[in-house]
């Protein structure tokens, strides 16, 4: 959603937030359902089955249906931002060439590293990986804000031994190549371990 795109038939529910591949702020996340899961929780609900609690989706759906209202106040600001943002997007480019984009620069940085003997992926199967979000092994977080490039971290146990590089449509080629031109630079003044 936003980099790429997906065939919304292949689930009965997408939900994404916006700050990533949208650049937008946080706080603002999307769900597309399907029909028929209103249908199905409405039947596990008369059934006894499931309790919904919170997300009781026929009862959203029919707030929706019948009084163009919603369960709790909307983010307005992010839905009138990302209204913005698509405009922009659709005047610029189709999301064809964005994806086409996204996956351009997935491939630059998979060639690199691919080609690195101090680079390595962390998820190594090149299908399992995200275009828009590669993750490299590495402690380079300081050499490369010292090139004026901010590397994200990773999430967890792996948050200080891991680089997020994001491929989002914000980022450039050329930014891309920047990158590499720092990795390089830092990696060739790097003792191979």
């Amino acid at each position: 959603m936003g980099a790429v795109a997906v065939d919304i038939a292949l689930a009965d529910i997408w939900l994404f937030s916006v700050q990533k591949c949208f650049g937008l702020p946080a706080g603002l996340g999307v769900m597309i359902v399907h029909e028929r899961v209103f249908e199905r929780a409405a039947d596990l609900i008369a059934r006894g089955v499931h309790n919904p609690g919170v997300f009781n989706l026929p009862a959203m759906f029919t707030m929706v249906q019948k009084d163009c209202n919603t369960v709790a106040t909307p983010n307005v600001l992010g839905i009138y931002l990302l209204a913005q943002q698509m405009e922009r997007w659709n005047a610029q480019c189709t999301m064809e060439s964005r994806e086409r984009e996204t996956r351009e620069k997935a491939e630059l940085l998979g060639r690199a590293i691919e080609k690195s003997s101090s680079f390595r992926f962390l998820v190594r199967a090149p299908e399992d990986r995200s275009p828009s979000d590669p993750q490299t092994i590495t402690s380079l977080h300081a050499l490369c804000r010292a090139q004026g490039i901010e590397l994200g971290k990773g999430y967890g146990k792996l948050k200080e031994e891991t680089v997020r590089i994001a491929n989002f449509p914000a980022i450039t080629c050329g930014d891309i190549q920047r990158l590499l031109q720092v990795l390089e630079h830092v990696r060739s003044r790097t003792p191979a371990a």
